[in-house]
C-alpha cells in the first residue's frame, strides 16, 4: 500500500541539519544527544542543501558545551559512504556502512554502544 508514496528525493541533508538542530533545540545538560541516521547513503533532494552547505551549516552548529554527535549507518553497496563520513566528522559522530544485511547487527550494536562515550571515543 505505499508503493504510491515512495518515489525517491530523499533530502538527505536537509534532514541532518533538521535532526541536528532539532538536538540543539531541545538539549538538556546530562543527557546523550545524537542523531542516529539510517539511509541509503544517497541525498536525492538537487533543490535543499548540498553537502558543502550542510557541513558549512553544522560547523555554525557546534558547540563544545553542548554536544550533538550524527551517528550514521550507510544500508548497501550504493551508499554515498564518503559524504556520511564528513557529516559524522563534522559532527564528532561516526559513520557505518553494512554492505549485507548480515552487517547489519554488528553496525547497530558498534553505533548504539559508542553513543555514551561521544564525543570522546577512542
Amino acid at each position: 500500500g505505499l508503493d504510491s508514496l515512495v518515489g525517491g528525493g530523499t533530502g538527505l541533508y536537509d534532514s541532518v541539519l533538521a535532526a541536528v538542530q532539532y538536538m540543539r533545540d531541545t538539549y538538556v545538560p546530562g543527557q546523550v544527544h545524537l542523531v542516529l541516521l539510517n539511509t541509503d547513503g544517497v541525498n536525492e533532494d538537487d533543490e535543499g542543501l548540498d553537502l558543502p552547505e550542510l557541513l558549512a551549516q553544522l560547523e555554525t552548529l557546534r558547540d563544545p558545551a553542548k554536544p550533538v554527535a550524527v551517528i550514521a549507518i550507510g544500508y548497501g553497496p550504493d551508499t554515498d559512504q564518503s559524504a556520511l563520513e564528513q557529516i559524522a566528522a563534522a559532527t564528532d559522530g561516526a559513520a557505518y556502512q553494512a554492505l549485507q544485511p548480515t552487517d547489519i547487527g554488528t553496525v547497530l550494536i558498534d553505533a548504539v554502544t559508542q553513543r555514551g562515550c561521544r564525543p570522546n571515543c577512542g
